[in-house]
């Protein structure tokens, strides 16, 4: 798992590399209030922040995690996801996102229902203000 993690880290760091490279090439839109740039930007660097992790992981404590695949857990999840996006479409954006995301950290293994509800009211506002306000993208 080591050795696997190892080159997963750097393949991630290397893709994110080159997607900022590839970003940094791309025109600027004239009368637009944030950058074109911003989104890719932010997902190329999380992927390259989650390459270094996943890399300075396995260099420095080898495999410290195991992954258990359930289906009890799959099988709800895919429900609630198909759910969300049905609901999206009739109920709107903050409502569903609330409710999705507090059934998803239910079904992970979340009891503690304040936790529950702070991360997905700050994680649906959060939501809302990159997609909708920042990014300006109607849904």
């Amino acid at each position: 798992m080591k050795k696997a993690d190892i080159i997963t880290g750097i393949v991630l760091i290397i893709f994110s590399i080159l997607g900022i490279m590839e970003i940094s090439t791309w025109k600027e839109l004239a009368n637009v209030s944030i950058s074109i740039k911003f989104y890719p930007s932010l997902i190329f660097g999380a992927i390259g922040l989650c390459g270094a992790i996943i890399l300075g992981r396995a260099l420095l404590k080898g495999n410290i995690y195991t992954v258990e695949f359930r289906w009890a857990t799959l099988i709800p999840v895919a429900v609630v996801i198909l759910l969300y996006g049905l609901a999206i479409e009739y109920i709107g954006f903050v409502i569903p996102t609330l409710l999705f995301l507090a059934m998803l950290m239910y079904l992970f293994g979340e009891r503690r229902w304040k936790y529950i509800v702070l991360i997905s009211v700050l994680g649906a506002a959060m939501l809302y203000i990159i997609f909708i306000k920042m990014l300006a993208i109607q849904i």
